[in-house]
């Protein structure tokens, strides 16, 4: 008999007590067999069947609680009075043989219900044949106790995405496909024109008031991954777009690259910056996820660029080379931040305090973290890599109207133009072109070399330090796969319009 989860019933103990002698009396001289938790029908041999029963057919009938179905395995019945058609008897000493039997196996099975109950049968083996064993062969044998925890909802996710690398199969998902095809439509940026009478009137020309909703489109920027470029083309054509309304289009930036400012304006000490994140239209943030969330930004449209994690970290190395590294080789960094000594090496003085620095979480799992919405030093802190992945895969799947790669950034760019007409490389009847240019290179000088000169970085890491970037950034090496497959099906979208 196979209970996943057996609540337990109101009058239970009174028919255990009732059963005890007739189930040990039922017992001698009965062989069973182990069937294998999690089995399917179709996996059983053939002197086993699914019996599904119904709730009132084994729990009382003032018995609220919900139970699963029982399989049975069909056993040789030497007393004359146990017969088929006693159903309801049979029933109930089947119930009461698994306990009895649990007492007395060579395994004792611990199912713990976990806090919120959810089923999940993971795929078995099939059913091999089992040993028959004695009373007295029971009898001897040493019990050991094995706890089987029931998995949970999130385990069942994370154990999805680890097997799928990253990923569900967005590739052959029609569902999503169509999702997108959704999101690609041309968007057109909202302006308002007003009489003096406050009457909505689109379009007049007559009209002497107007309004430019705020918080319509937002750019997550993770560092190095051409989000700057990306800030380029936005800039330039809402600066376009202005002069085509004539009403300037305002915009908000806010970024963790001024930490300080950041932190100031997160934590409620900025009343300045909040007011003009409230009234932009358009913003950049080169932040995480949450702080769009704090400011009421998620019903935006946003957008993103995600970067491979070995390209990324080695550009974020080779830019802020002296500023955040103290050019120190990044393996170098790695080991102090294995060996918890990066905080006296960046923040020298502090006695081993955290060193409040953007530098070291820009190496780490960064694009991940972007786009997660717990806060940083909080629930973030107590998520698992695998709920971390988890999160941030679901929230690039339904909080961005589009995902870019940089490896394909000019195909985004036209995937962005025509999602937004008014960020096109040419919009209306405007002289203005907004072109996708290389933007925040490397420095020409990082100050590294001898005599203040320039320490030459190859354009990729050495074998060695491209396998620490890449154990040092595991959720986002899962991530950026999952962008590419999701891209994917953006350019298949875009291709067929």
């Amino acid at each position: 008999i196979y209970l996943p989860y057996w609540p337990q019933s109101r009058d239970s103990e009174q028919v255990i007590a009732a059963n005890k002698k007739a189930v040990a009396e039922k017992m001698e001289g009965m062989e069973f067999r182990d069937i294998p938790v999690g089995v399917r029908d179709n996996e059983l041999n053939s002197d086993v069947e699914m019996i599904p029963l119904s709730d009132n057919s084994y729990v009382d009938s003032n018995d609220d609680d919900d139970c699963e179905p029982m399989l049975k395995s069909k056993v040789d019945q030497t007393d004359d009075g146990l017969q088929k058609s006693n159903r309801w008897l049979f029933i109930w000493l089947s119930i009461c043989l698994t306990i009895a039997i649990s007492a007395t196996s060579a395994v004792i099975v611990t199912v713990r219900k976990p806090t919120n109950p959810t089923l999940y049968v993971p795929d078995m083996p099939p059913v091999t044949k089992s040993t028959v064993v004695s009373n007295e062969e029971i009898s001897s044998t040493e019990v050991p106790e094995v706890t089987i925890d029931l998995i949970s909802p999130t385990e069942v996710l994370n154990e999805e995405i680890s097997k799928a690398k990253g990923s569900e199969d967005w590739e052959n998902d029609r569902e999503l496909e169509e999702m997108i095809r959704e999101k690609m439509k041309p968007k057109e940026f909202q302006f308002i024109v007003k009489d003096v009478n406050d009457t909505v009137i689109p379009g007049a020309e007559n009209a002497k008031l107007s309004y430019m909703p705020a918080k319509q489109f937002a750019h997550l920027h993770h560092m190095k991954t051409g989000g700057t470029s990306m800030d380029g083309v936005i800039n330039c054509g809402a600066r376009r777009l202005g002069k085509v309304l004539k009403e300037k289009v305002v915009q908000g930036k806010l970024s963790e690259c001024s930490f300080n400012n950041f932190q100031k304006c997160m934590n409620d000490e900025s009343p300045s910056c909040a007011g003009r994140i409230d009234k932009s239209s358009v913003m950049s943030y080169c932040a995480p996820l949450y702080a769009v969330q704090k400011f009421n930004w998620l019903d935006a449209d946003i957008i993103t660029v995600l970067r491979d994690p070995v390209d990324r970290v080695w550009s974020q190395f080779r830019f802020m080379t002296s500023h955040c590294y103290r050019c120190t080789p990044l393996l170098d960094i790695y080991k102090m931040i294995d060996n918890s000594t990066i905080n006296e090496f960046l923040c020298p003085g502090l006695g081993g305090k955290s060193c409040k620095s953007i530098c070291v979480p820009q190496i780490l799992n960064h694009q991940s973290r972007n786009l997660i919405l717990s806060y940083l030093d909080d629930d973030t802190e107590s998520m698992d890599a695998e709920e971390k992945l988890h999160e941030a895969i679901e929230n690039l799947k339904t909080k961005f109207t589009l995902i870019g790669i940089t490896e394909e950034l000019e195909t985004y760019r036209k995937f962005v133009g025509h999602t937004f007409p008014w960020l096109s490389e040419n919009y209306m009847d405007s002289p203005m072109t907004c072109k996708l240019k290389h933007r925040n290179a490397s420095p020409g000088n990082n100050r590294c070399g001898a005599n203040g000169g320039h320490w030459e970085l190859p354009a990729h890491p050495d074998e060695e330090t491209r396998k620490a970037i890449i154990a040092h950034n595991q959720v986002d090496v899962k991530l950026y796969e999952a962008a590419k497959k999701y891209f994917a099906v953006q350019k298949r979208v875009f291709d067929s319009l």
